[in-house]
């Protein structure tokens, strides 16, 4: 049968995704991978990735450096990524998943990002605001991946005290997995920079801005400008000496008004 017309834009949506290039790839460039943080991800992906029933968003909390972005951009298929204020312009209804960079747990309202229960549970049609768009309606069906630092998960952490508090906790725990990192666990294993040497290091695979043994040709370059003011200083001070000498005659062409001066000082002491 003939294929009807939001069939073949669907598939067209899906043959799009599938052609995004992407800069890493789960799991073929993470093959240091700590165990646990694989099989927790992979868990999800399996079941909640290609959820079409409002699937469960992935919360992972962990220090920086350890691959949680990397590995967030490695999925298949189009991602909309939000990092700091919320962006219509950043939304695309043909993403499969989205992504928010840290932005801390309770600052989502504050930094104008939609109803986060909404968001980030595939809750469906959502209304939003852009300060230069206006009010719109968006569809929210892909699921999420939240990457927060240790410091930034608010009450998403905390002990439910009120009954608000309890109400969130217990939503959460139905509508999200999360993993928090430990300090030895991560995507791909942290290489801290050398303050001397950044040769082969690259942050979340992505190679530094600079160059290599950049701190020494800095250094290098200061010794210089000091080695250079130094000369330049001691040059300054020779030709006020020879200066003082060529005009020493001068003032030898008056020795009675020292000589003077000279005897007064002597008589009074």
């Amino acid at each position: 049968c003939q294929k009807s017309f939001t069939y073949v834009h669907n598939e067209a949506q899906q043959q799009h995704r599938g052609a995004v290039e992407k800069e890493f790839c789960w799991d073929l460039s993470f093959p240091n991978c700590t165990p646990r943080i694989h099989a927790v991800v992979s868990h999800w992906l399996l079941h909640e990735f290609r959820n079409p029933n409002r699937p469960k968003c992935l919360i992972i909390i962990g220090l920086s450096g350890t691959g949680k972005t990397a590995f967030a951009q490695s999925l298949p298929g189009l991602a909309c990524y939000f990092k700091g204020r919320w962006c219509l312009n950043v939304w695309k209804e043909n993403a499969q998943y989205l992504i928010f960079d840290d932005i801390p747990w309770d600052a989502f309202k504050d930094e104008s990002y939609p109803n986060k229960k909404n968001l980030l549970s595939a809750n469906g049609e959502t209304g939003v605001t852009d300060k230069y768009k206006g009010s719109t309606t968006i569809n929210v069906t892909m699921p999420s991946i939240v990457l927060l630092n240790p410091g930034d998960t608010g009450s998403l952490m905390r002990t439910p005290v009120t009954a608000e508090e309890k109400d969130d906790a217990h939503y959460w725990s139905r509508r999200a997995v999360v993993l928090v990192m430990g300090p030895d666990e991560f995507f791909h294993r942290p290489e801290p920079p050398s303050a001397s040497n950044t040769t082969g290091f690259a942050y979340n695979g992505r190679p530094l801005l600079g160059h290599d043994n950049e701190f020494e040709d800095n250094r290098r370059v200061f010794l210089a400008g000091q080695e250079r003011r130094r000369r330049a200083a001691a040059a300054a001070a020779a030709t006020t000496t020879t200066a003082v000498v060529v005009n020493e005659p001068v003032l030898q062409s008056s020795p009675t008004v020292i000589s003077q001066a000279d005897s007064n000082l002597a008589n009074e002491g």
